[in-house]
C-alpha cells in the first residue's frame, strides 16, 4: 500500500504577481514504492468523456535524486492492457509523455516535453488538453512550475476523438484496467505525489499560476476532482469535491 509520509510543507519556488508564496499543503503526501498505487474509479468517463471535451490535470511530485528508474507513471486511465483505449501521463527517459492509445485500428499518439533537473526537488506539473479543435484530435500543452514546456501540440489529424473509455480506472502510479487488472509491473512510480486536481476545462497559464501554490476549497468552478493526499493515515484518498470519487490505496 502507498505509504503516507509525515507532515510536509510544499513551498512555491516561483513568485508571480498573481500568486504570492503560500503553503500548498500542511498535511501529508503519498510516497509510492514500485508496487504501490491508488485508484479512484471511472472518473474521467463520468465528467469529461466525449469528443470535443477539455480538461486540465495538475499535481505536485517529487522524484528522489537517488532514483535510477527510467519510467515514472503518474496518472493513467485504462480500459484494457493491450495498448488500446488508454491514456497515460508519465516520465520516460527524462521526457514527460502524454500518451493516447485509441481503439484498435486507429493510430495512437504521444506528445512529449523534455525535462531537466527534476529529481531531488518538488515540482508542480499541469497538462492542459483542448479537444475542441475541429481538424485535430485535440491539442496538449504542458507546464512545469507555472512555465510552459511547449506550445499547443496536436495529438492527431482526424475529427475530435473521445479519448476516455468506459469502464476504465483513473489511477495514480500504475496502469489498472476498469476490471481492476494491473497492466505490467514496469509501469510504476518511485516517488511522492500531492495535491492532484482534475478540471473540466483547459486552464490558462495565469489560472495555473494563481492556484498552484494554494490549497483549494474543493468547490471552485470546473474542479471535478481534488485529491489532497494529506489524510496521514488509513487507505482512502478522499476527493474534496462534492463528486466524492474517493481513491483506494493499494
Amino acid at each position: 500500500m502507498a505509504r503516507i509520509i509525515g507532515t510536509l510543507w510544499l513551498t512555491c519556488l516561483f513568485v508571480w504577481a498573481q500568486s504570492p508564496i503560500e503553503n500548498v499543503s500542511s498535511g501529508c503526501a503519498l510516497e509510492f514504492t514500485p508496487q504501490d498505487y491508488v485508484c479512484m474509479g471511472d472518473v474521467l468517463d463520468n465528467y469529461i468523456a466525449g469528443p470535443g471535451k477539455q480538461f486540465t490535470l495538475e499535481f505536485w511530485f517529487y522524484i528522489p535524486e537517488t532514483s535510477n528508474a527510467t519510467l515514472y507513471t503518474f496518472i493513467s486511465t485504462y480500459a484494457y492492457c493491450n495498448d488500446e483505449r488508454q491514456i497515460e501521463l508519465r516520465i520516460l527517459n527524462n521526457r514527460m509523455d502524454f500518451a493516447i492509445f485509441p481503439p484498435a485500428g486507429t493510430t495512437g499518439r504521444i506528445v512529449s516535453a523534455d525535462l531537466t533537473n527534476y529529481k531531488g526537488s518538488w515540482n508542480h506539473f499541469a497538462l492542459v488538453y483542448d479537444g475542441t479543435q475541429s481538424t485535430t484530435l485535440g491539442r496538449v500543452k504542458m507546464y512545469m512550475n507555472g512555465v510552459a514546456l511547449n506550445t499547443y501540440l496536436s495529438v492527431g489529424t482526424n475529427t475530435p476523438l473521445d479519448i476516455v473509455y468506459s469502464p476504465s480506472q483513473f489511477c495514480l502510479a500504475a496502469r489498472v484496467t476498469g476490471g481492476g487488472t494491473r497492466c505490467g509491473a514496469d509501469n510504476q512510480l518511485e516517488g511522492i505525489m500531492d495535491e492532484v486536481r482534475l478540471w473540466s476545462y483547459n486552464r490558462t497559464m495565469t489560472e495555473i499560476r494563481q492556484t498552484m501554490c494554494r490549497r483549494l476549497a474543493g468547490n471552485e468552478p470546473g474542479l471535478v476532482g481534488y485529491w489532497r493526499l494529506d489524510e496521514c493515515s488509513g487507505n482512502i484518498a478522499f476527493d474534496a469535491t462534492t463528486n466524492a470519487n474517493h481513491g483506494t490505496l493499494y
